[in-house]
C-alpha cells in the first residue's frame, strides 16, 4: 500500500482511496509507460505480497520495457522474486576492504592513529561484508560512538524511533549546537498529517554497530541484578532496581549525561537528559531534581491514561537550562509549578494548566518566547478577562503549529446543583478566547468545554 502510494506521488498523482481502487489506478497509469523499479534490499518472505505487487507492476498491457531489479540479503526473497534470469550474486567485501572504506571516509588522508586501526578491524569485521555498513560507519564514525546508548535505549532492532527524543538525545551529548537538527542514516520516515517528520527507524546494520561502538560507555539493565562496572558510564537505563543499586549509581556514576531512571537523582550534576516514562508506580517526582542544573530534557510521560501525574517539583524554575518538558496525562487538580515563566530557554511544553494561584497563572506562558510544537492549555475558566489571556502572547509563538484550549467543566458542578453558569460567565469566556488570538499560520486549532 506504501509502496504504491509513493509510486503515484512520482508521478504527480495523489490518491487517497481503498486498497483495490489504488492498485486500479497504478495499472491505468502504468499501462502504456515503460519503466525501471529498483527494490532495494527486499526482506518479506510472502509469496502472495509479492505476486500481488508484480501483477499489479505489470499491468494489464503485454509491452516490453517494464523491468523490476530486487536487491535482498535473503535467499528465500531470492527465490520468490527470481521468475526468469538467474540471480546476479554479488561478490563479498573481505575484512580490508570494509575497513579500507571506513578509513577513507572518516581519515581521508590524514594517519590512522594506531588504536583507530585496531577498533576499525573489530568494527570492519562487524559489517558482515556490506558496503553499505562500512559507508555509513566511514561517513560517521564517531557520531555512532556517541549514539549507541540511543539504539540501546530501544532494546530491540528495528523499533521506532520519535524524532524529538531522538534530537534530544544527541543534545544532551552536545552534538547539536544551538537551533540545529541533526540528519542521520534512517529508513521510512513517518509524518503527520500536516507534513512533519514525527518518527523513523535505523537500518539493523547500523544498529548493531552503535550498539559495538559504544558498549564501553553506555549501560542496561533490563532485569534485577548488580551493576558492576559503570565507573565511566555515560548512559544509563534502568527498567528494575534496588535501592543497593541505586546508591551504587549515585556514588559511582559522576559522569552520567542521559539516565532512564524512576529515583532520586539529585547528586548527578553533569546529566542532561531524563526520561521517569511508563514508571507506572511514580505520581510525583523528588525535589533533588530540581538540583540538577545541566538539564535539558525532562520526559514524564504516560502509555495509560490511567496513571496519572500529581504533580510536579515546586523548584522547577531554577533548571534554567530545561529546554523541554514533556507531561501527558495528569491528574484533575494538577498544578503547574510556580514561575515556569523564568525557563527562557523552555522550547517544548505540551501541558500547561491554569492557576489562580500567583507564579502559576496564565502570564507564566507569555514569558516564554521559544515555545514550538503543540501546546494544550486547560483550566481556562479561571482565566478572568480578556487582558489577562492577552498576557499569555498566543499571537507571537509563530513556531506552535497546533493548539489546544481547554475549559475544564468539572469544577462547576457539585451534588446539590448541576451548573454554576450564568449569562455573564459565559460573556467572560468570550472575551477570553479572543484574548487567546493565535497566529496566522496555525495548523490545527481545539477548543473544548467552551
Amino acid at each position: 500500500m506504501m509502496i504504491f502510494k509513493r509510486i503515484l506521488e512520482l508521478l504527480g498523482k495523489d490518491f487517497g482511496g481503498s486498497t483495490e481502487a489504488l492498485v486500479q489506478k497504478i495499472a491505468e497509469e502504468l499501462k502504456d509507460k515503460r519503466y525501471l523499479i529498483v527494490l532495494d534490499d527486499l526482506w518479506n518472505e510472502e509469496d502472495d505480497v509479492w505476486n500481488a505487487f508484480k501483477n499489479t507492476m505489470m499491468g494489464p498491457s503485454s509491452n516490453k520495457g517494464k523491468l523490476i531489479i530486487v536487491t535482498t540479503r535473503k535467499e528465500n526473497v531470492v527465490s520468490i522474486v527470481n521468475t526468469c534470469d538467474h540471480p546476479s550474486r554479488s561478490r563479498s567485501l573481505t575484512e580490508g576492504d570494509c575497513w579500507s572504506i571506513i578509513r577513507t571516509l572518516a581519515f581521508q588522508d590524514k594517519e590512522v592513529p594506531e588504536q583507530f586501526e585496531i577498533t576499525g578491524l573489530e568494527i570492519a569485521r562487524k559489517c558482515r561484508s556490506l558496503a553499505l555498513a562500512a559507508n555509513v560507519i566511514g561517513r560517521g564514525k564517531l557520531l555512532f560512538y556517541n549514539l549507541g546508548f540511543q539504539i540501546l535505549k530501544r532494546v530491540r532492532r528495528d523499533s521506532i524511533m520519535d524524532r524529538e527524543d531522538l534530537i534530544q538525545l544527541w543534545m544532551s551529548e552536545g552534538l547539536l549546537s544551538n537551533n540545529q537538527e541533526s540528519e542521520m542514516e534512517t529508513t521510512e520516515p513517518k509524518k503527520d498529517k500536516y507534513g512533519n517528520i514525527i518518527s523513523c527507524k535505523m537500518h539493523d546494520l547500523v544498529h548493531d554497530l552503535a550498539c559495538l561502538v559504544s558498549k564501553s560507555e553506555s549501560f542496561m539493565n533490563t532485569e534485577v541484578r548488580t551493576v558492576d562496572d559503570i565507573l565511566q558510564v555515560r548512559h544509563l537505563a534502568i527498567e528494575s532496581i534496588g535501592e543497593e543499586i541505586v546508591k551504587d549509581i549515585k556514588e559511582r556514576a559522576s559522569y552520567l549525561r542521559t539516565l532512564i531512571l524512576p529515583t532520586s537523582v539529585g547528586t548527578l550534576k553533569h546529566l542532561r537528559y531524563l526520561d521517569v516514562s511508563d514508571n507506572n508506580d511514580l505520581t510525583t517526582l523528588s525535589e533533588s531534581i530540581c538540583k540538577l542544573y545541566n538539564l535539558q530534557t525532562l520526559r514524564i510521560l504516560r502509555r495509560y491514561s490511567s496513571y496519572k501525574l500529581q504533580r510536579l517539583p515546586r523548584d522547577l524554575q531554577f533548571l534554567t537550562r530545561l529546554k523541554h518538558l514533556y507531561t501527558q496525562y495528569v491528574t484533575n487538580d494538577f498544578e503547574m509549578p510556580p514561575k515556569i515563566g523564568s525557563l527562557s530557554c523552555l522550547q517544548t511544553l505540551p501541558l500547561f494548566c491554569v492557576s489562580d494561584k500567583e507564579g502559576c497563572r496564565i502570564d507564566e506562558l507569555g514569558k516564554l518566547k521559544k515555545l514550538k510544537g503543540k501546546l494544550q492549555i486547560r483550566n481556562l475558566e479561571l482565566v478572568s478577562c480578556k487582558t489577562e489571556a492577552e498576557h499569555a502572547d498566543m499571537a507571537v509563538k509563530l513556531n506552535i503549529y497546533q493548539f489546544y484550549f481547554y475549559w475544564t467543566r468539572y469544577r462547576y458542578f457539585n451534588d446539590e446543583s448541576e451548573s454554576m453558569y450564568s449569562t455573564e460567565s459565559n460573556i467572560n469566556e468570550e472575551s477570553v478566547l479572543e484574548g487567546l488570538q493565535p497566529h496566522e499560520k496555525l495548523k490545527c486549532l481545539t477548543i473544548d468545554g467552551f
